[in-house]
């Protein structure tokens, strides 16, 4: 999927509520407790308000993965990546939430912003096992952070 116009309105957000989308990237990272050398599945990404600040998180020896449907917002993700000294740290990856090319167990952290409310999904199989009340499994070793709404951070 390509779709200029929905990279043109998030940039267009960004510059409207830039504070206030930091301030919520900010939460959801900090929440997330994301460590160097993790690896950060990015769902949703965007043009990349999460990705770009998780991959100064986890540095060098880190990863991100950035996934998103949009061919636009991915492009405009790795063109910040390259403006970056933590960009080498991100994939940006066009796929479906749903279909995740990842293997099971390959993240440690979850970190997403509006998103899960447009996805009547189980978490995917490489975020198992998520810290999370209602995809808890009996073995919380990876952890998601998102923010549903801008008023709604869990």
């Amino acid at each position: 999927m390509q779709s200029s116009t929905w990279s043109e309105w998030l940039a267009a957000q960004e510059a409207r509520l830039g504070a206030q989308l930091r301030q919520t990237r900010d939460f959801v990272l900090t929440n997330a407790g994301i460590r160097p050398g993790e690896t950060v599945l990015d769902l949703g990404a965007g043009r990349g308000l999460l990705a770009l600040a998780a991959a100064e998180r986890v540095g060098v020896d880190g990863h991100v993965i950035a996934v998103d449907l949009d061919l636009g917002c991915l492009t405009a993700l790795r063109e910040a990546a390259l403006t970056t000294t933590s960009g080498p740290q991100i994939r940006a990856v066009q796929t479906d939430a749903t279909a995740l090319p990842l293997a099971d167990a390959s993240v440690d952290v979850v970190a997403t912003r509006s998103v899960l409310e447009s996805y009547p999904i189980d978490p995917p199989r490489c975020t198992r096992p998520i810290a999370c009340s209602e995809w808890a499994d009996e073995s919380p070793a990876s952890r998601l952070s998102t923010a549903i709404s801008p008023r709604t951070i869990i």
